[in-house]
């Protein structure tokens, strides 16, 4: 049997990632052209990494920052208490990781990644977008 960090490292999909956390979805979701967040609340974190909720933040998942002019930033992970430590840290860090992953299929699966529209028109701002990305530009300020 997998170790619980291999089970959160091999998510691929929201799905399974739904699946291991036993819930029937996010309680987050707010994707747009001009960035959103995607994650749970701490409770439903805390119980799965079995730490206080209280060394979380409210909301724990993916961001993603509107950088203006049609541009989004890279998709960051929640941080956490420096409290948490040893394998809860590397769980902690696996699970924001994964709900990156899902930001980014959601993402995929909505064309907000494309580089030409639906008529084959070349989509500016999502190869801006992607080119912040590779750059790592997380915010404008």
């Amino acid at each position: 049997m997998k170790s619980k960090l291999q089970q959160i490292k091999d998510i691929e999909t929201p799905d399974e990632l739904f699946e291991l956390l036993e819930v029937d979805g996010f309680d987050i979701a707010d994707l747009s052209y001009r960035g959103g967040t995607l994650g749970f609340y701490a409770k439903t974190i805390a119980r799965f990494c079995d730490v206080d909720d209280w060394l979380l933040p409210d909301k724990f998942g993916a961001y993603c920052n509107y950088l203006g002019g049609g541009l989004r930033g890279s998709i960051n992970k929640s941080d956490f208490s420096d409290e948490i430590k040893g394998y809860r840290r590397d769980w902690l860090d696996a699970l924001g990781d994964a709900i990156v992953k899902c930001y980014n299929y959601y993402e995929q699966d909505a064309g907000l990644q494309d580089e030409e529209d639906e008529d084959g028109e070349t989509n500016w701002e999502n190869i801006g977008s992607n080119r912040c990305r590779e750059a790592g530009i997380k915010s404008a300020y």
